[in-house]
């Protein structure tokens, strides 16, 4: 890994006889027009959580293929290399890697481990009982929840004194450990980070619908609004088509009339003050807009509707 490139920083470690138990390490790649290694930073037999604060990469293993972009959580393990690259962008890549040992992890899970998701279960036991091995390699990558980033940011400064960080950091691993291995009691197997990935998709949504209610006399930015919800402007354009079959720009001209609507309704502004409250400073864009949204021109909306 090329020292002038990428910055690392040993948060925290905890020690188990000869060998750490776990480790989690900082980095933070400055920006580059080309792509930059840093398979390093994943240990080789150990089960990897990489939280990806900023930036884009790729992370290639054993029938493993993890597409990181801004805001994504993602575990990874395999008994080969894994291969990570920071793919070149505009934004520096910055993330924190906790890696922990297997052993370790079945110590800490005690009878605890058979609650686990199936396949982290598969790549802690790692012989049968014919003594051959069963390891088997695991990748699973999905946004960042909010409070999840939120932790992740801890993770990198943690607010507390530094002679308190051993405590703070050991209770911050086992509440890693305890909130995204284990299956939920009465659900079907499934995968890590499937159960809440509903819950993490509507939060993001909901935060874009927040935003751009805020924003509505402005124009739309959309890598203004990617750096505000915490994700990469082409990932946040994409996801959202996928999630709600609309366009940011086509949910902004929706957000912008139905306000324009019921100022017209309430009689608290004429055409022209609708059209500049919510960010329209042509009268004829504001016209066509609210046309393919109500099906009728601003100018007779309120006779329309009484």
């Amino acid at each position: 890994m090329p020292d002038n490139l990428i910055q690392r920083e040993h948060l925290q470690s905890e020690v188990s006889s000869c060998d750490p138990g776990w480790i989690l390490m900082w980095y933070g790649i400055r920006k580059q027009s080309r792509a930059v290694d840093w398979s390093s930073a994943l240990r080789m037999g150990e089960l990897n959580v990489v939280f990806n604060l900023q930036g884009c990469g790729v992370v290639l293993g054993e029938r493993t293929r993890l597409s990181l972009v801004s805001s994504t959580i993602s575990m990874c393990w395999s008994h080969n290399d894994l291969m990570a690259t920071r793919l070149p962008g505009e934004t520096s890549h910055e993330f924190v890697v906790l890696s922990m040992r297997p052993e370790w992890l079945e110590k800490t899970l005690g009878e605890g481990v058979e609650s686990i998701f199936q396949a982290l279960r598969k790549s802690l036991i790692s012989t049968d009982s014919r003594g051959e091995l069963t390891e088997s390699p695991v990748g699973f990558l999905r946004a960042m929840s909010s409070s999840e980033r939120d932790m992740a940011m801890q993770l990198a400064d943690p607010p507390c004194e530094d002679q308190a960080r051993v405590i703070w950091y050991a209770a911050k691993v086992s509440e890693i450990v305890a909130l995204h291995m284990f299956r939920p009691a009465g659900q079907k197997e499934a995968e890590p980070f499937c159960v809440n990935q509903r819950r993490v998709n509507h939060e993001r949504i909901d935060a874009v619908h927040h935003w751009l209610e805020e924003h509505l006399d402005q124009p739309l930015e959309l890598e203004l609004l990617a750096g505000d919800i915490g994700c990469a402007k082409h990932y946040l354009s994409r996801f959202y088509s996928q999630q709600t079959g609309k366009t940011i720009s086509r949910k902004l001209r929706s957000l912008r009339v139905e306000k324009a609507g019921r100022l017209l309704l309430g009689g608290k502004a004429n055409v022209t003050e609708a059209a500049l409250i919510v960010g329209y400073n042509s009268l004829s864009h504001f016209t066509k807009a609210f046309v393919m949204e109500k099906g009728v021109k601003p100018s007779e909306y309120v006779s329309y509707m009484m």
